[in-house]
């Protein structure tokens, strides 16, 4: 049985507490891995679906965004449960950072937490439409406002552009969070795929820059090696939905320079532990049928080396996309991080929502 199909308190209970991490070790062929483990029945129901796409990588940059979108869109809640801002702020790297902010409707005059959300889509892809049901819902699971950073996606904009874009929003919601009704003693980070990898690089950039650090993060089955070494790179190549192919299709997109992959930046796993030390609690969840699982394991288990307060969770039965692509999202698995990333959050925040 796998316990992510019971939803119960004490399962969450169970799900709070920290797990073992796979060691990355690309010398195996699949064969030597053991068999493919099985989906949950209806996460099965979604990946048949998929299975008759063109894959993603197959396509141009337009049409694979177009493809993405559309397998997204219908499904959206809109925007009449919170309250919507769009922004365009003249700082960063671009000169224009794209902002948008999603506030809790009935929040009166006190100042809510405010959540950084850095989205996925391999550099390439989605955008405030494409998560308006994911953002939306963490508004009402926290009680928190959510600052959704758009930023200039690959081939566009490559390495590090889009991190430097999510540094200078960061320091803009620190100086006026207040403006828009957020407090910014009271934030945090939500990144999943890439917004995760993102999500590191602040850290690591707000520890190299001695800049305010957020009081927690939540990585969802984040990128933090380049190198598409290990493990489960080797058992799930062929995906489901996410493959080694589409990976490193988009990594060339964003990271054209080959050279500059090993930078601690571009692959957070490669940073000396010391360097980690000072990172604020973390969550991470992975997949596990996914590319990424062992890297975001073994990445946890190297902030856990170097003091940080880390939960891992690796979600059974279920595989990259869970968190944001709307076909998943009311899945077993899907809906049990949720509400993880959202007790977290609220402990944090003291929302008690």
């Amino acid at each position: 049985m796998q316990l992510l199909f019971l939803l119960s308190l004490p399962l969450l209970s169970f799900l709070l507490s920290p797990t073992t991490a796979l060691q990355c070790n690309n010398t195996l062929p699949a064969s030597c891995l053991g068999p493919v483990p099985p989906l949950e029945p209806s996460t099965q129901a979604v990946a048949d679906n998929l299975g008759s796409q063109t894959p993603l990588n197959n396509l141009s940059y337009s049409a694979a965004r177009d493809a993405f979108d559309a397998f997204n869109i219908p499904t959206n809640p809109g925007l009449s449960s919170v309250v919507y801002t769009e922004l365009n702020v003249p700082q960063g790297p671009t000169g224009n950072l794209n902002l948008h902010i999603y506030l809790p409707k009935h929040r009166g005059r006190k100042l809510v937490p405010a959540i950084l959300y850095l989205h996925g889509g391999g550099w390439i892809l989605g955008d405030p439409v494409v998560y308006q049901q994911a953002v939306v819902s963490l508004v009402h699971d926290t009680g928190a406002g959510v600052v959704f950073v758009n930023y200039t996606r690959a081939p566009e904009a490559v390495y590090p552009v889009a991190i430097e874009e999510a540094y200078s929003a960061l320091q803009w919601l620190y100086a006026h969070a207040g403006e828009y009704g957020m407090d910014a003693k009271k934030v945090a980070f939500v990144g999943d795929s890439v917004g995760g990898h993102m999500a590191i690089g602040l850290s690591l950039l707000s520890l190299q820059r001695n800049t305010t650090l957020p009081l927690y993060q939540a990585l969802i089955y984040p990128v933090t090696n380049l190198a598409c070494e290990s493990d489960s790179y080797t058992l799930f190549h062929d995906g489901p939905f996410l493959t080694a192919a589409l990976i490193r299709w988009m990594i060339d997109a964003w990271t054209p320079d080959v050279s500059r992959r090993s930078e601690i930046l571009a692959s957070p796993l490669l940073a000396p532990i010391n360097q980690l030390e000072g990172f604020p609690p973390t969550l991470v969840i992975t997949a596990e049928l996914d590319p990424l699982r062992d890297e975001g394991e073994v990445f946890a288990q190297h902030l856990a080396a170097a003091g940080v307060d880390t939960t891992e969770l690796r979600a059974q039965g279920t595989f990259h996309g869970f968190w944001s692509v709307n076909a998943l999202r009311q899945t077993p698995v899907a809906r049990v991080a949720r509400e993880l990333v959202a007790v977290k959050l609220r402990g944090v925040f003291g929302t008690g929502y």
